[in-house]
Order: structure tokens, then C-alpha cells, then sequence
């Protein structure tokens, strides 16, 4: 019996995944709606897809504009010196880049997400997520646990991550090495919380 095929769409504006028609929730939104602290808001959530999307075209060699003449003096510092310590720390990876701004989705687990980066630090060493933060947190485990679940549910078996703290004034300091083995199993218990708050009728 041939296997049912399935559609996955994504879509910046409104920020949506869907699979076969149906929003399912973003490993981002499941771990801001069940862990306390975790959600930033709006303003430093601009300022995080401006600086993810200057890093992606950096990562991939392209070229970019960058706008900021609608931002105050010390935001637009701000936001210039965390791209460049994102320079600074792609420059470091030397094994290379495996995938840039991947999006990924699970059909069993009706569950989706972008990750910002699998690199390989050094040649013919184990790949790692990387997810770039302005703070770094006790949730990025459970984050990077999403995606790589969503990895290796995609055939690709990502177990190492680490959190990436981009600061204003152009320097970066990274987390520890987080193995993902457990924090898979982890993620999943806040998916089925995040359900069952919708299905209850919980939205805050």
C-alpha cells in the first residue's frame, strides 16, 4: 500500500505552519506557552527575525540590505552588533553548514519549526543545532529537543545543540553542549501540555 502523501506550508505573515491544511503549533510557541519567562515580546521579536535573517544571508554568502532608519541610534547599535557577532561566530564553524533556516514539520506529532542552523563544528565532527537567542535560558534544551525530534523524525539524526547568545555590542558566548537524546522525550511532554491547554480552552 503506497504511504498517504502529505502538504506542508509556511508562511511568514501571519507566522503559520500548516500540515494538510491544518495550523499545528511551532516548537517556539509550545515551549513559550508552557514554560514561565520564556516569551519575549514584541519589539525584541522583531529585532530577533531582522537579525536571523541578515545571519541567514550571511551563512549562505548573499548579499542584504538592512533598513534601521525607522529605529533609535542605540537600537540600530544594538541590532548592528549582534549581527556582527553572528559573524563572528559562523566564522567559526569551520566543518560547515548542513541546513539555514531548515523548516521541518511531523505529521504523528502535528508539530513544526524553523531551526536556525546545523553545523558541523570541525571536519568529521557531530553535528550540532544551533538556535540563536538574545539571552540564553534554561529553556533552549527543551527547544533545541523539538527540533531535533523533528530532525530525526525527517530520517536525520541530529543529537547535540547549543544556545548562541548574540550581544549588542558584538561579542557572542555560547551554552554547553546539550545532548538532545532526552530532551526529545521532554519536548513531546510539553506538546501534549500545550494540547491539552487548547483543548480545554487555556490560551494564556
Amino acid at each position: 500500500m503506497t504511504a498517504p502523501k502529505h502538504t506542508f506550508t509556511y508562511t511568514d505573515d501571519p507566522h503559520e505552519y500548516r500540515i494538510d491544511g491544518r495550523k499545528v503549533p511551532s516548537v517556539t510557541e509550545v515551549v513559550g506557552d508552557i514554560l514561565p519567562g520564556y516569551k519575549a515580546d514584541n519589539w525584541y521579536l522583531q529585532v530577533g527575525s531582522t537579525v536571523h535573517a541578515c545571519l541567514a544571508k550571511v551563512a549562505l554568502g548573499q548579499p542584504f540590505d538592512l533598513d534601521l532608519s525607522n529605529q533609535e541610534p542605540e537600537d540600530k547599535t544594538m541590532i548592528e552588533g549582534k549581527i556582527v557577532a553572528g559573524r563572528k561566530f559562523l566564522d567559526t564553524c569551520t566543518g560547515g553548514l548542513l541546513h539555514i533556516e531548515k523548516h521541518m514539520w511531523s505529521v504523528r506529532n502535528q508539530s513544526a519549526g524553523t531551526c536556525d542552523l546545523v553545523m558541523s563544528p570541525g571536519l568529521g565532527e557531530k553535528p550540532y543545532l544551533v538556535d540563536y537567542k538574545g539571552t540564553l535560558t534554561k529553556a533552549i534544551p527543551y527547544q533545541l529537543g523539538g527540533y531535533s525530534q523533528l530532525l530525526l523524525e525527517q530520517g536525520e539524526n541530529v543529537r547535540y545543540g547549543i544556545g548562541v547568545e548574540l550581544r549588542g555590542d558584538g561579542t557572542y558566548k555560547t551554552s554547553e553542549v546539550y545532548d538532545l537524546l532526552r530532551r526529545r522525550a521532554d519536548f513531546l511532554v510539553l506538546l501534549r501540555a500545550f494540547n491539552i491547554r487548547r483543548e480545554v480552552g487555556v490560551t494564556e
